[in-house]
């Protein structure tokens, strides 16, 4: 779990990060980058119904999400200090390897 000063709670957040953020895509994620103006990097997950109807498997997804995407985050640093990221989850399959697409956004960040 992210701390919590980490994580994006409120909608128009969120709404602001997918309006105007920069896009980057992998097969099975889509994020959403946008500068702001907070201390810390902040990350927020997008599961829709179309990956699956039941709660139960898009919160696992949810969390296997936050569990790989915590050390990247918490090592952020640098010139993205005050990212806001959304993670959009576009394909319903859970056998998906999130970790490399994780480390694929990790070096567009970088490049930005």
């Amino acid at each position: 779990m992210l701390p919590v000063q980490n994580r994006l709670k409120k909608q128009a957040d969120f709404s602001r990060t997918l309006d105007s953020g920069s896009k980057f895509r992998t097969a099975h994620l889509l994020f959403f980058s946008q500068f702001s103006d907070q201390d810390c990097p902040r990350l927020g997950v997008i599961i829709s119904k179309k990956v699956s109807k039941k709660a139960v498997v898009r919160n696992r997804i949810r969390r296997q999400l936050l569990h790989l995407a915590r050390p990247i985050f918490l090592n952020w640093g640098g010139k993205t200090k005050g990212d806001t990221v959304v993670l959009v989850t576009r394909l319903p399959e859970e056998s998906a390897n999130l970790g490399s697409e994780l480390e694929a956004f990790k070096q567009w960040i970088q490049k930005k």
